[in-house]
């Protein structure tokens, strides 16, 4: 995070604080796995009333223009693991096959640009041999940001970064 963005994540966090939400138990997004602990975890007051005023289809109309403007961008450059939304779908990310889903995260976020590894690990139990399909999807697949807060200048400067990497993926 940059110093501007740093600052204002850190007066967030501090105006939530005193805004009563000290107990609140947190979960980070982009965690690793599924964690049974954070099944019953509460929306904070605040994220209920903001719920209200969002325009839900304008956010999966932005999401879903993101996700194409990736797709058509990135295309020849990238291997992506959903290269077509499904009709009605909201895109949460824009998935990416890499070979090093770590460093090729921190290569990116070294740039500014918030690559996600999301879910590195399965449920306990599951084993290789027999989700040798999700263990690979695990170690490869990085999801690149198409939320509906991306400026187009944003945009064109992760699409400049992702094809700096050489991120192809060999068949």
């Amino acid at each position: 995070i940059n110093g501007v963005g740093a600052i204002l994540q850190s007066a967030k966090r501090t105006l939530g604080r005193a805004a009563g939400a000290l107990d609140v138990n947190r979960s980070t997004v982009g965690d690793i796995g599924f964690n049974f602990a954070d099944v019953d975890l509460q929306m904070s007051p605040a994220s209920e009333r903001l719920l209200r005023r969002f325009d839900f289809g304008t956010i999966r109309r932005k999401r879903v223009d993101n996700f194409h403007a990736l797709a058509q961008a990135l295309d020849g450059k990238v291997t992506p693991a959903q290269p077509h939304l499904p009709e009605g779908a909201c895109p949460l990310f824009f998935p990416i096959v890499v070979r090093d889903k770590a460093a090729t995260a921190h290569a990116l976020r070294g740039h500014g640009v918030q690559a996600l590894e999301f879910w590195n690990h399965g449920a306990d139990g599951a084993d290789d041999v027999t989700f040798g399909n999700a263990q690979f999807l695990r170690s490869h697949v990085l999801a690149l940001p198409v939320h509906q807060d991306l400026s187009a200048r944003q945009l064109a400067h992760m699409v400049d970064r992702v094809s700096a990497l050489n991120l192809q993926f060999p068949s």
